[in-house]
């Protein structure tokens, strides 16, 4: 059995249920952070000292990992599931350039104008002036996914893999707060397409 702590809004704790959805592992979610508190208690603290979410114990190996790309590696590792995360090392190494490019790059680019939506809960206030020079890297970082989708079905290849669906999580949160895919058609085609996965409909929420 596998244990997630973390409340299903967040964005890196999605990446894991989708992650066992898609593996088809059963689990269990334990609900913490923000309104659900939980993430100071000693017995938190004592798994992730860190005091943020997700968290995942693999009882059956007596595993406790945080950081949700390490987390969604480890899974795929460990019942060997080489769809979503190639054996082979190039092949796993162009899976792990785009998760990496999602929390380094993308991310940081999206993240301060949703967190202001969510914490005001106006949508608006992301659009605000103050933010444009967030909102021009943010469509660089567009283009940049675009010209690579115009030769290629997903991000790591020609198949679904890991490194889709951090990128795929982030952009949800563009759309929600107001804006969308202008010029970046190859991007706006790669989403609806991995939005008509089943897994990702269960697991992916943009709710403040």
């Amino acid at each position: 059995m596998i244990t997630v702590w973390g409340r299903v809004s967040s964005t890196n704790v999605q990446k894991v249920l989708w992650t066992l959805e898609e593996m088809g592992l059963p689990y269990e979610r334990i609900e913490c952070g923000r309104e659900y508190g939980g993430l100071d208690t000693p017995e938190f603290r004592a798994m992730n000292p860190n005091g943020r979410i997700p968290v995942m114990r693999d009882w059956e190996a007596d595993v406790i990992l945080w950081e949700s790309n390490t987390i969604c590696r480890y899974l795929c590792r460990t019942r060997e599931n080489f769809d979503l995360y190639p054996k082979d090392p190039a092949s796993a190494a162009e899976v792990e350039k785009w998760m990496d490019w999602q929390m380094g790059t993308l991310w940081p680019t999206i993240r301060p104008m949703f967190f202001e939506a969510r914490e005001k809960h106006d949508i608006a206030v992301a659009r605000e002036e103050r933010f444009a020079d967030t909102v021009k890297a943010a469509r660089r970082n567009l283009r940049i996914l675009n010209e690579h989708l115009e030769t290629r079905d997903f991000l790591g290849g020609d198949a679904f893999t890991l490194a889709d669906m951090p990128t795929l999580i982030s952009l949800n949160r563009w759309l929600f707060i107001g804006f969308d895919f202008e010029d970046a058609p190859h991007v706006q085609a790669w989403y609806e397409k991995l939005y008509e996965r089943k897994p990702c409909q269960d697991v992916v929420k943009a709710s403040f």
